[in-house]
This record gives structure tokens, C-alpha cells and sequence, in this order.
């Protein structure tokens, strides 16, 4: 097991028992034998750099690897992997990151993307999804740099995720009736009023685009500058 390269295979397979039921993984016993080879010893650095790198290849995993010596005085590893039933699990490159930050964050930007896998160009987000849009994995909408990524609630559910439910990928249709309805409630609002009430987890900008939206429609008017600018229904305008 030399390298991350021979960690490869025993990080998929702690990634996919974490999101079913968990399990165990016997490291060093091969698929037709009952026992290791008698002459077998696992090192203690062996067990530590298991127990360091798992967490660093991957997200949302919880493993433990203890060393087991067998009736022939043979070794082998026995990895425990815990059944992860509050997010996704993921390996930490490509698709699989992708995939554990969208499900860590619920939805996000193209451009929220790039920044977080370090990369120069939004356009570049389209290499580290592959083709998990074209398989309905990862559900997209919008356009360019503000386009959003998202996974699929039916992945979700198959694989019994259970995070909060929240407003933070609210339709735009949504979005604007909880703005108009807000305003013909309080007749008057600031924008930071507007996003107080109708929820904070919805990021700022969709509120903004929205209003300008409705300003430019004729549905709502502005009263006041920059910070004093007060939104309200049109027909009170």
C-alpha cells in the first residue's frame, strides 16, 4: 500500500459503505482465504497513516482501522466504517467533492464553486462535474456564472439523507410571491427588513434581483438611496 494510490480503492469503499449501512473492511486477508498469511505483521505506522489519511481523501466519512492477530499469528487490518445518515459522503477529488459540498451546502453558484475548488475560471466548474448533470445526479439552473448547482432529491433520498430543509434554493417564482406578499403585509420595507422576514438562509443577491425585477415590471416602487432605499407595492408608490 504504497502511496495514496494503493489508498484508492479502500477510500471508494469506505465512501460507499458510509452512505449504505456501513460495514467493516479486512484489509490484508485475500477474497479465498479465511486467514492472513502466518507470517503477515501489520506496523503501527501502517495504522496511523491509515487513521490520518482517510479523513484527509475523503468528507463525511467516520472510519477506524485496529490491527487484529489471528489464530496462525497472522495480522490484518479491520477497518470499521460508521454508517453516515446526516449528509453525503464523498471522496475528497473530482465528482465525489463536488457532490459532498453541494450536499454540505445545499445549492451553489458556479461561481461559489470555482472558488471553493480553487479554480481560476467558472467555466473549468464543468470538468470536475463530468457528466453527473448529463446522469441527473447534480440538477442545474440558471445561466453562466450564476448558474446553480444542486443534487437531485431523488439521490437524496435514496440515500436517506436527512439535512434541514431550508430556503436557500427557492425558485425565483417562490421567491417573488414571498416579496410581493411581504409588502403587501408591511407596505414599506428596507431590503434587510424584506430578507429578515421572509428568511435569512436565502442569499441576499436573489432578493436584490428579484426587487429589481419587480421595480423594472412596474409592481413595485423605491422611495430613497442606496442604504435609506425603501421598497413598496406600486400602487401605493
Amino acid at each position: 500500500m504504497s502511496g495514496d494510490g494503493g489508498l484508492q480503492g479502500i477510500v471508494k469503499d469506505c465512501v460507499a459503505f458510509a452512505n449504505a449501512a456501513g460495514g467493516r473492511l479486512l484489509i490484508g486477508i485475500e477474497d479465498d482465504c479465511e486467514l492472513p498469511p502466518a507470517d503477515q505483521r501489520i506496523s503501527d505506522e501502517l495504522l496511523e497513516r491509515l487513521a490520518k489519511r482517510i479523513p484527509q481523501l475523503t468528507l463525511n466519512v467516520g472510519a477506524s482501522p485496529r490491527k487484529v492477530t489471528e489464530v496462525n499469528g497472522g495480522e490484518y487490518i479491520e477497518l470499521t466504517v460508521l454508517r453516515n445518515t446526516n449528509s453525503i459522503a464523498a471522496t475528497s477529488d473530482g465528482r465525489y467533492f463536488i457532490l459532498g459540498l453541494l450536499a454540505q451546502y445545499e445549492m451553489l453558484t458556479a461561481q461559489q464553486l470555482a472558488a471553493r475548488l480553487d479554480l481560476k475560471r467558472t467555466a473549468d466548474v464543468g470538468r470536475w462535474l463530468g457528466r453527473l448533470p448529463d446522469w441527473e445526479i447534480i440538477k442545474t439552473r440558471g445561466r453562466t456564472r450564476g448558474r446553480e448547482y444542486y443534487i437531485a432529491p431523488r439521490i437524496l433520498s435514496t440515500l436517506d439523507f436527512k439535512g434541514n430543509t431550508t430556503l436557500k434554493g427557492i425558485e425565483k417564482h417562490r421567491l417573488r410571491e414571498l416579496i410581493l406578499r411581504d409588502l403587501e403585509i408591511y407596505e414599506e420595507a428596507a431590503i434587510s427588513e424584506i430578507h429578515r422576514r421572509i428568511g435569512l438562509e436565502i442569499p441576499r443577491h436573489k432578493i436584490r434581483d428579484e426587487l429589481r425585477k419587480l421595480v423594472m415590471q412596474g409592481l413595485v416602487g423605491r422611495r430613497g438611496e442606496r442604504k435609506a432605499r425603501r421598497y413598496l407595492l406600486k400602487k401605493k408608490a
